[in-house]
């Protein structure tokens, strides 16, 4: 009997450690899928001269400059560049994202867009039974007010009203406009390009991984916006408490499809990719002005992350 309660001990003892292990080397993978996607986000740059967009205002018949459809987001722009020219090419976008051909390739996992710590996989929209949804998402921007103006000034955002939440257009990845490195005046490793989303009660917010800019709803999917008021894993802590009211728990950092209500699985903050292709893990605890500094590319906010 004294064996096996030291065995128990043990066990009691070593098993936090083993989880410890086990999650920091689901943050790495997540670290390392943040660095694949700037990677080819680079690669997309160095094709283009110009960095992708999230959509278009008008109908899917317009074409942008390299060819892609209106509603389609970010990542179906960079698959030939996530090793996955195969999929890209069974897609027409000229047509509809529900179109048959792109609606298939909605039911693609690609295992570079998942946090290994997040079990949110399927999305929960119209018309999108069994397809997969995203862990990252390109950051758009800012809004709020400007650190150190006074009195203070906001961010300028998108002129189209939602009521999925603030649109903005300040940050790498935006609607309509195609970047480039000479747009990012706020230096390259001073700006956000993708953060993660990857909390498993984000679900009512996701959407099929294909999606981008939505004009009828006016609505993104492919990026989000920094809230000048919503810190790092507001999300998963609403859940903690076990405040689940849209006006002020989980419902409301759930629901607004525009707005990032960025925060992860992982303790304590999550990661984020530079606009130079470093990954940073970002503390739930970072001076939001920082954060809203970090989050655009053109406002010369002049902050660093910690």
């Amino acid at each position: 009997m004294v064996v096996i309660a030291i065995i128990g001990i043990l066990i009691a003892l070593l098993l936090p450690a083993v989880q410890a292990a086990r999650e920091a080397a689901r943050r790495m993978q997540c670290t390392n899928n943040l660095k694949q996607i700037s990677l080819a986000l680079h690669n997309y740059h160095d094709s283009h001269n110009a960095f992708p967009v999230d959509g278009y205002e008008t109908a899917c018949a317009l074409q942008s400059t390299d060819g892609y459809g209106a509603w389609y987001g970010v990542f179906v722009r960079l698959l030939p560049y996530l090793e996955q020219a195969p999929l890209y090419e069974t897609m027409d976008l000229r047509k509809d994202y529900l179109a048959s051909e792109n609606y298939a390739a909605g039911k693609a996992r690609i295992s570079a867009l998942f946090c290994p710590s997040c079990s949110l996989d399927l999305s929960p929209g119209w018309k999108e039974d069994e397809t997969y949804v995203t862990h990252y998402y390109a950051i758009s921007g800012a809004f709020g007010d400007i650190p150190d103006t006074s009195p203070a000034i906001q961010y300028k955002t998108f002129p189209t009203a939602s009521l999925r939440g603030t649109i903005c257009n300040n940050g790498l990845i935006t609607v309509n406009t195609n970047r480039s490195m000479s747009d990012i005046l706020d230096g390259t490793s001073r700006s956000f390009g993708f953060g993660e989303i990857s909390w498993n009660e984000f679900q009512p917010a996701t959407r099929m991984w294909t999606r981008g800019y939505s004009p009828g709803l006016v609505v993104t999917l492919s990026t989000k916006s920094v809230h000048r008021n919503w810190w790092i894993n507001a999300g998963p802590q609403a859940v903690t408490r076990g405040d689940t009211s849209v006006e002020s728990g989980t419902g409301k950092f759930a629901v607004l499809n525009n707005q990032g209500a960025w925060g992860s699985e992982h303790a304590n903050g999550a990661n984020f990719a530079m606009c130079d292709g470093s990954v940073r893990f970002v503390s739930e605890t970072i001076n939001l002005e920082i954060f809203v500094a970090v989050a655009t590319v053109n406002q010369g906010e002049n902050r660093d992350l910690p």
